[in-house]
């Protein structure tokens, strides 16, 4: 390896990172040590000098350059570099750049790199990312060479590397989001370094055993517990300056693996019952090894689940494949699921939860019914530049998935950590991210938390979702508090940190719904983030969406930044900031508890705090039954005809059933020759849509569908939507037909000398046959 690189390596080093850039939103280089620094300088020059027979310039008749390398001033572990430039057109055919350097006190001068793309007025660059104390004095200069003759065409000046004193380390802080392992499970590692500046920041990591013992990865800081007991990890700066600093970690009982189950599975059924975590890790193994994405299946949670203790897998875990999505519809039938520690450590994005991956444009997906306790952390952290992580209870993602009837407490943690600033983690209570999705009916009522002395870098909160981009968010209750403490920009909302709309077919809503968590936000010592924070979305914005807005929903929790700046900080009753298109309409805020705020932190609009859309009202007013309740229920039955506002036991308003959910039965059956997908009766809610796929068998086509006994045509789809009654869809095939050419029958004409016997005229069939493939063939080659 080159520890030297000319322009044309530098400038695709460049184009690289950009690359790196776009893709990951971050790129993170690991630095050489010093030590390792220098050995690979003076092996480098070393072993040139012993290799390569040096060109010595001859100053006689050269030209000069147009840019000199100049002296550099290096501190020790920074980047030097030289630049140089030459004009002159040369007669020779391929002259390249190329750099000589010589260590301090040293005679010979050796070659250091060549860039063989030579151009007038191009620049040439060498340069070195860590600069060891060992090539102080160095020095440089560059050449044109005639590659051809080996001769000098124009030479440079010299430039000598100066080396000083780097910015020692004088402070490391470690950083961990948990202070506890589980042994053959993992810990990251991490560390900030005082001064801001110091010159080389990069860690050496060593663990000591104690009553417990543990491994980790030196260059990395990734910790893996082994036996139960505490084990003592020091974090050392690289730097030389001997500055260590240590922390105590516990290693816990090792999480029992799930032996996955998968004896309920068949390819041809359509309707599953789980009762157990051995069937339920059977559908995780399923879904994540590509087996099967239960589109048009229906899966129904037939008993109560703890995987407390155990090593939970979710159900879509795997980002970078869609095959291993879930695409079918979930059903937990009013049961509930215990999750508990879940930690996923690796250097790409993280989407986890119970499911991980939801839906797709294409395939829809159903989640509905089930209750979760999180009564562990759930945690997401990349080990390298990244895009982001999700993590919700119930999924990290969701696309083109209807979630319904799903409720979540517990008093353990969601927690995602950004590995730079340009990470952007999104943590819900029920989803992390939803995208062109519905989420109907649901609540949180857990707290959200950074771990203490953890300078976490999330930029998304949400009680029900972390974000949401052209997603309908109806009738859903947050009761769970947020408690961050971040270095990174942070948009977070009681019910979502955003309501964005991007298509222009689908509506972008929040309505019906409330909030009662409190909010605090404690920004790291020394950052200035920008910080959008509302009772019900942090920002409220439409691109190209068919509708933004917020209605007919009420925060009464209080919100709270310490130690921000005023003017990146926007705090708002309902919204943080309001951008381009966003609206609201008939929302409240309890200004009690926010007694200086305005509805909107920052509405665009008009450059400043504003209550367009937000009232504000004292808690006795919020506590009125004339007031809040009555206003609120006066929209509620343009969003659902079977929920309603009622005064709660603290005299807040809070949704109520008006009746049950009345729910549906659609029987769809297909006759031979073909299927259809999901077939069998089934369960659908009131107001839900349910798409059918009809598919004819080999050798058949579809010849009829009816829906409720009226033909609909030979579809190959069908879709009840908002389903209101009861419903049968039936699908009918038939043979394709292959019917055999009759040969004509002969009309008098003129006599073509050719036999009308029969077997001249199949033998004249044959050969006319065989003449049109001939011809189809060439024609085909031709093309």
């Amino acid at each position: 390896m080159n520890i030297l690189s000319t322009s044309q390596k530098g400038s695709r080093l460049v184009f690289a990172l950009a690359a790196v850039l776009l893709f990951t939103m971050f790129s993170g280089l690991s630095h050489v040590s010093a030590a390792e620094s220098l050995g690979q300088w003076t092996s480098q020059i070393n072993e040139d000098s012993a290799a390569l027979e040096a060109v010595e310039p001859s100053g006689d008749t050269i030209q000069t350059f147009k840019k000199n390398p100049e002296n550099f001033t290096a501190r020790m572990g920074e980047m030097a570099s030289f630049n140089a430039t030459c004009d002159v057109r040369f007669t020779a055919v391929h002259p390249v750049y190329r750099w000589f350097g010589k260590l301090k006190g040293s005679e010979n001068w050796v070659i250091l790199d060549d860039d063989t793309n030579y151009e007038p007025g191009k620049e040439s660059v060498i340069a070195n990312l860590n600069v060891p104390r060992e090539v102080d004095g160095a020095q440089f200069k560059c050449a044109v060479i005639d590659t051809d003759s080996n001769s000098v065409l124009a030479e440079s000046t010299v430039a000598t590397l100066t080396v000083i004193d780097p910015v020692w380390v004088e402070k490391i802080t470690i950083n961990h989001v948990s202070s506890q392992v589980h042994a053959q499970s993992s810990l990251l590692m991490r560390s900030t370094v005082k001064p801001d500046n110091a010159s080389i920041k990069d860690m050496h990591w060593s663990v000591a055993d104690g009553t417990g013992s543990a491994t980790i990865d030196e260059s990395s800081g990734i910790l893996t517990g082994d036996r139960e007991g505490t084990v003592t990890v020091t974090a050392t700066a690289t730097d030389g300056s001997g500055v260590k600093a240590t922390t105590e970690i516990t290693v816990l009982p090792a999480l029992t693996p799930i032996e996955a189950d998968t004896r309920w599975y068949n390819s041809t059924d359509t309707v599953f019952s789980l009762s157990t975590r051995e069937e339920l890790s059977g559908l995780a193994a399923l879904i994540n090894d590509g087996t099967d994405s239960m589109r048009g299946k229906t899966i129904n949670l037939a008993a109560d689940i703890d995987l407390s203790g155990y090593a939970w897998q979710p159900i879509g875990n795997r980002l970078e494949e869609s095959s291993t999505f879930f695409y079918g519809t979930f059903n937990g039938q009013g049961h509930t699921v215990t999750l508990g520690d879940l930690t996923v450590i690796n250097g790409g994005s993280l989407i986890i939860g119970l499911f991980g991956n939801v839906g797709s444009s294409e395939n829809p997906a159903v989640l509905s019914n089930v209750n979760l306790v999180v009564n562990g952390d759930l945690i997401a952290e990349s080990t390298w530049s990244k895009r982001y992580d999700f993590v919700g209870a119930l999924a990290g993602r969701v696309i083109n998935t209807r979630v319904e009837n799903v409720h979540v407490s517990g008093n353990g943690n969601l927690i995602a950590n950004a590995n730079s600033e340009f990470g952007s983690p999104c943590i819900g209570g029920v989803v992390g991210v939803s995208n062109k999705s519905t989420i109907d009916r649901c609540s949180n009522a857990l707290s959200i938390r950074t771990p203490e002395a953890s300078m976490l870098k999330a930029t998304n909160y949400g009680g029900i979702v972390g974000a949401s981009v052209d997603t309908r968010i109806l009738n859903c209750e947050n009761s769970g508090s947020f408690n961050i403490t971040t270095a990174s920009p942070l948009e977070i909302g009681g019910i979502t940190s955003t309501v964005s709309g991007s298509d222009e077919n689908f509506d972008s809503i929040i309505a019906n719904s409330y909030n009662r968590g409190n909010i605090t936000i404690n920004p790291a010592t020394g950052s200035y983030i920008s910080i959008e924070a509302g009772g019900i979305t942090g920002d409220l914005f439409k691109s190209a969406g068919k509708s933004c807005r917020v209605e007919n929903t009420y925060s009464a929790g209080s919100i709270q930044a310490t130690d921000s700046r005023a003017d990146l900080t926007h705090l708002g009753g309902i919204a943080g900031i309001k951008r381009a298109g966003g609206a609201l309409d008939s929302n409240y805020y309890d200004t009690t508890l926010l007694p200086d705020a305005h509805g909107i932190g920052l509405d665009e609009d008009s450059n400043g705090p504003s209550d367009t859309g937000a009232a504000g009202l004292s808690s006795a007013d919020m506590q009125a039954p004339d007031k809040l309740l009555k206003n609120l229920n006066t929209l509620a039955d343009s969003h659902t005809d079977y929920l309603s506002w009622k005064t709660g036991e603290d005299s807040y308003p809070t949704l109520t059933t008006k009746r049950p959910v009345r729910v549906f039965t659609i029987t769809a059956t297909a006759g031979t020759g073909g299927t259809i997908t999901p077939s069998g009766t089934m369960s659908v809610n009131e107001q839900a849509d349910k798409t059918f796929t009809i598919a004819p068998d080999t050798g058949y086509r579809i010849k009829d569908v009816q829906a409720d006994g009226i033909s609909v045509g030979a579809v190959s789809s069908h879709t009840f939507t908002s389903v209101t009654a009861d419903h049968t869809l039936t699908a009918t095939f038939e043979k394709q037909s292959s019917p055999t050419p009759t040969p004509p029958k002969p009309t008098p004409g003129p006599d073509t000398g050719v036999d009308s016997h029969p077997s001249n005229i199949l033998l004249s069939t044959v050969l006319l046959a065989g003449a049109c493939g001939m011809m189809l063939a060439l024609g085909h080659k031709r093309r």
